[in-house]
């Protein structure tokens, strides 16, 4: 996928919107830092997730180095999963963030990395009970 015409209105909007955008930080008592990928292979999020006393995300920050498909997910998660359940959260997959995103099966392996992030933060807070 190149120029412009090939994302999506969806990526292109998260893209552009950035939601969440930020170095995670710890936001309370309850937050949990994750990460995956590598410069190397091309992708490399971190996410942070701050959880309110009863496990639901109040607030969820990224960085990340990527394509903008990957910039897009991270994004798309900042804007969807506050309010969730950690549990409901942990569930979110790479293919749900594909099909909200309009992007192709092709597109997969670096929205695994965002997904692994997720939990990995998800996981990370949740050793905070």
């Amino acid at each position: 996928m190149t120029g412009r015409a090939a994302w999506s209105a969806e990526v292109r909007r998260h893209f552009r919107l950035a939601r969440g955008a930020g170095e995670p930080g710890p936001g309370g008592q309850r937050f949990g830092h994750g990460a995956a990928g590598a410069v190397s292979w091309g992708t490399q999020v971190r996410i942070g997730v701050t959880l309110d006393q009863a496990g639901h995300i109040v607030d969820l920050s990224w960085r990340c180095y990527g394509c903008p498909a990957t910039q897009a997910a991270c994004s798309w998660l900042a804007a969807t999963v506050p309010r969730m359940h950690r549990e409901q959260a942990a569930a979110v997959t790479a293919t749900a963030m594909a099909e909200a995103l309009a992007l192709p099966a092709e597109r997969l392996g670096p929205l695994i990395v965002v997904e692994d992030a997720l939990r990995d933060a998800l996981q990370s807070a949740g050793m905070n009970d």
